[in-house]
């Protein structure tokens, strides 16, 4: 069954996502954000603001997925709260009315919440009766989402989750078939396999991968599904034609690429600051089918290096400066103070080039809280952008903790 749009907001059209997913920057390669990490900082008014603001940068679409929203992850089996899908509708509609792509992340089958006491015992049930219950259910809640929401994009995430099964592959196989028979045609699908990575690290922290999981997890999947990879790493700190081809061999397509940085919602990344543009990226626009900017946990400073990445990856973009890919350690710096100017302002940007530590090398807990205190009480002010400086004294005192659910990072 197909979804059908209820009464409010239109759906897209028949050319929407496709089309305009693809045809945003005027050739097949989309470059978007999604908003991936761990925690629970970034407010609805922030995401109406950045909206317009990705946009405006040479960006095709924004996906919402944060970890910390329990309704599309831990407890994606409860009924919407009174609001929630409103909510999403109107930030899908104020991004559709300027021509930007909008996405939700989805994660159904959630190992934690499936261990929960929370969880309904007929979507415990083992075997085919309780998967039956599952697809169900998914079905339910993806009608649920086109009926008021109309995602042009579907995430489906099996990000994170605990793998104890040699059927893993074959049951999110199912569910993703099943998801993709209540999509219309027109919607894009991008899911993530549990094993999104070659880095030992998902293995060590959520279980072996079974021998056969990709050939099971990608059986039968059409070309329009697409494939997230992180790379070689979580973090990957770059990825070369030879990796997106190995990627490309393992996955049975071209990946589409979620890129961790700047994300820092990790314990080895929390106390860092990542504003300058990524490295070793162009090789992404002949190897990859896409990619998925994931910010981090601030975010009015994520503006900073997000504003740059077009520039990287498609400098003949609307919104780019055309800049295109600049090597080397001066480079990256000429970037760096260009997007501050940019973005804040010369004061500003003075603090952060010549009196504030780089936070991209040095941690957060390496310099003492009085010392902390004394450059938050220094932050230059920015009228017109209150949410930048905000955001560098609340780094600075210490409001954006580490999540515990984050292992990876």
């Amino acid at each position: 069954m197909k979804p059908q749009t209820a009464a409010g907001p239109a759906a897209p059209s028949s050319a929407s996502i496709s089309e305009n997913l693809l045809s945003a920057s005027g050739d097949d390669f989309p470059v978007g954000v999604i908003e991936g990490m761990y925690g629970a900082f970034w407010t609805m008014e922030d995401r109406r603001s950045f909206v317009p603001w990705l946009k405006s940068r040479g960006y095709d679409f924004y996906i919402y997925a944060p970890k910390g929203d329990s309704c599309l992850r831990r407890q994606w089996f409860r009924e919407y709260p009174p609001g929630y899908l409103e909510s999403l509708r109107d930030l899908a509609a104020r991004a559709r009315s300027i021509g930007l792509s909008f996405g939700i992340g989805f994660t159904p089958l959630n190992a934690v919440s499936m261990d929960s006491g929370t969880c309904p015992p007929e979507l415990r049930a083992s075997g085919a009766a309780g998967e039956e219950h599952v697809l169900r259910l998914v079905s339910a809640r993806i009608r649920e989402l086109f009926e008021t929401v109309a995602p042009d994009i579907v995430a489906v995430l099996f990000d994170d989750l605990r793998i104890d099964s040699r059927e893993a592959g074959k049951t999110q196989n199912r569910i993703l078939r099943r998801i993709l028979a209540e999509l219309p045609e027109n919607v894009r699908i991008i899911t993530c396999p549990s094993f999104y990575s070659l880095d030992p690290i998902l293995e060590k922290i959520f279980g072996k991968m079974p021998e056969t999981y990709f050939e099971d997890f990608a059986r039968d999947l059409p070309a329009r599904a697409d494939i997230f990879w992180t790379g070689d790493r979580v973090m990957s700190s770059g990825y070369s034609l030879a990796s997106l081809e190995r990627a490309r061999d393992i996955i049975g397509r071209k990946p589409f690429i979620w890129d961790n940085y700047p994300v820092n919602d990790g314990q080895r990344t929390s106390g860092h600051l990542y504003l300058a543009s990524p490295e070793n990226r162009t090789d992404l626009v002949s190897g990859a089918r896409g990619v998925a900017i994931n910010p981090m946990k601030e975010h009015w400073l994520s503006r900073i290096p997000l504003s740059l990445i077009p520039e990287i990856l498609k400098p003949h973009a609307s919104g780019a400066s055309g800049s295109g890919q600049h090597r080397g350690a001066d480079s990256r710096q000429e970037l760096l103070t260009a997007a501050l100017l940019r973005e804040t302002s010369p004061e500003f940007a003075d603090f952060i080039l010549n009196r504030c530590p780089d936070f991209s090398t040095t941690d957060r807990s390496q310099l003492s809280e009085t010392a902390l205190a004394a450059l938050a009480a220094a932050v230059p002010d920015l009228p017109g952008l209150p949410g930048i400086t905000a955001d560098l004294r609340d780094f600075l005192t210490g409001r954006y903790v580490f999540d515990k659910t984050c292992l990876t990072g």
